[in-house]
């Protein structure tokens, strides 16, 4: 993940929602299985003070990827994932993080 908004905050996957990644077999054949993936997780920003934190913000990501994995050489040839996310719950007194996309390729 990108550094956010305040130098001395911390990052946090909550664990209500229950994050969340799945993989479904889109097609498969002797030569080639791909797979979407679909998840999500919500991020809390805090700021860790003396005597307690201070929540910045919570973002919530969504997840999207395409896998494919060659059968014959039994690796993955294609793996794309991005998340987006959505900031919610900005302290009043804050700069809100900033929800910046991000993804992973190779391949």
């Amino acid at each position: 993940m990108r550094r956010l908004s305040i130098p001395s905050t911390s990052l946090r996957i909550s664990a209500t929602p229950k994050p969340t990644l799945t993989l479904t077999v889109e097609a498969a054949s002797p030569d080639q299985v791909r797979l979407r993936l679909q998840g999500s997780f919500h991020v809390t920003e805090y700021q860790p003070e003396p005597g307690g934190e201070l929540t910045n913000g919570i973002i919530d990501y969504q997840v999207c990827g395409c896998l494919h994995y060659d059968v014959k050489k039994k690796t993955f040839s294609r793996f794309d994932m991005a998340a987006l996310g959505d900031v919610t719950n900005i302290r009043k007194d804050a700069v809100p993080p900033k929800a910046e996309p991000w993804w992973l390729a190779c391949c």
